[in-house]
């Protein structure tokens, strides 16, 4: 299962599991804000705030929202992205370098399969590529960050979004790259 939970900080829980499991911890500055609360990986629920899909083929991709911006969590926002089989997802390169800081942690993408995650600081270039499988993670601090999955290969990610100040805590705030439309 790929759910999840927020927890505040200096408050403790106990996790107890049936089986084999990972786990992914993001944080951020805390304010002061936010309850604990769970959330479960629900792709049944109906599209709003929560589950959304964004893009259209060959850049649409399904996310489910584990904090999302209306959820009291501080200065987090994190979500699990899944790709279509060989398509982009984080399309048309995006920055949000003024506002957010963000992790990719890649999941269901057994090696020797891989999808690939490019980077650039300047719009129109492609600086770097990582090839990226299950347990990789990419620290995206500023910069376009777009990613494709090789065929047959669904790009699936945790990514976590942390705001630089409180009144950016906002999911919209993604400036795309000029020399790429949608």
């Amino acid at each position: 299962a790929l759910d999840s939970f927020y927890l505040p900080a200096k408050q403790q829980v106990t996790i107890q599991a049936q089986s084999d499991l990972a786990m992914y911890f993001g944080g951020a500055p805390f304010e002061g804000r936010g309850t604990f609360f769970t959330r479960k990986y629900d792709l049944s629920l109906p599209l709003g705030s929560i589950h959304q899909i964004h893009g259209k083929p060959p850049y649409q991709r399904e996310v489910v929202m584990t904090i999302a911006q209306e959820d009291s969590g501080s200065r987090l926002i994190c979500g699990i992205t899944e790709g279509d089989p060989g398509q982009w997802t984080s399309w048309p390169p995006h920055q949000h370098s003024n506002d957010l800081e963000e992790i990719y942690c890649y999941f269901n993408i057994p090696k020797p399969k891989f999808a690939l995650h490019l980077a650039s600081r300047k719009a129109g270039e492609i600086e770097e590529v990582y090839p990226v499988s299950s347990g990789d993670f990419v620290i995206v601090p500023e910069g376009y960050h777009p990613t494709v999955a090789m065929p047959g290969v669904k790009s699936c990610y945790f990514w976590i979004m942390a705001a630089l100040s409180e009144k950016s805590r906002r999911y919209d705030l993604a400036v795309n790259d000029p020399n790429f439309g949608a």
